[in-house]
């Protein structure tokens, strides 16, 4: 027969597990939902005022074409950093992270620090944007990608690039875009994207 003291210990046990199912989610929810109203109202005013909060320093001959677009949508745009001479320049493909939710291709911290160190050194630098939850879920927004490197390919070459020298790279929700791509390389190849 169990004793007093351990049935105690059952019932506390499962009184805590009851109380925090019932918290924990409405707790979490409401924090969750905090978070991501705060993050797309700074989104919103980055958007505002312009994109990012300061402009990128180009190195010395460097040039940026901003907004190239790879897809119909507002958001499938691209912004392509170019060295002051490039001839079958190595392509670094950047993906911005943001929970899937938020990012921008022109941020600052998603930019600056890899224009300065590798377009001095003449690599093409892409940073790119893609459709955002809600409106795309992750794996449009894998195919997003797919469709903006098929684009940065094809145009490689005309850039002084060359489209057998990418490395693709994400930071957050971006390193999971392009490891669902590495993943399943079928559907980027559906897409365009070469080896």
């Amino acid at each position: 027969m169990p004793s007093f003291v351990s049935l105690g210990r059952f019932f506390l046990l499962a009184l805590s597990i009851v109380l925090l199912a019932a918290w924990r989610p409405l707790y979490a929810g409401t924090f969750r939902d905090r978070i991501i109203e705060y993050r797309l109202e700074q989104q919103a005013r980055d958007i505002e005022d312009g994109g990012h909060a300061e402009p990128v320093s180009l190195p010395s001959g460097g040039r940026l074409v901003s907004d190239l677009a790879y897809g119909r949508d507002n958001q499938q745009r691209m912004d392509v950093y170019l060295p002051q001479q490039a001839n079958g320049a190595p392509v670094i493909f950047m993906v911005h992270g943001g929970a899937w939710r938020w990012g921008d291709k022109g941020a600052t911290a998603v930019v600056q620090n890899k224009v300065a160190r590798w377009v001095s050194k003449g690599f093409i630098f892409i940073s790119v944007n893609y459709r955002l939850l809600p409106k795309a879920r992750p794996l449009e927004q894998a195919q997003d990608i797919a469709s903006a490197l098929a684009t940065a390919q094809s145009r490689a070459t005309s850039w002084g690039g060359d489209p057998r020298k990418f490395i693709v790279m994400g930071h957050s929700a971006g390193a999971h875009l392009t490891a669902l791509l590495t993943a399943s390389p079928d559907m980027a190849f559906k897409r365009g994207v070469k080896p």
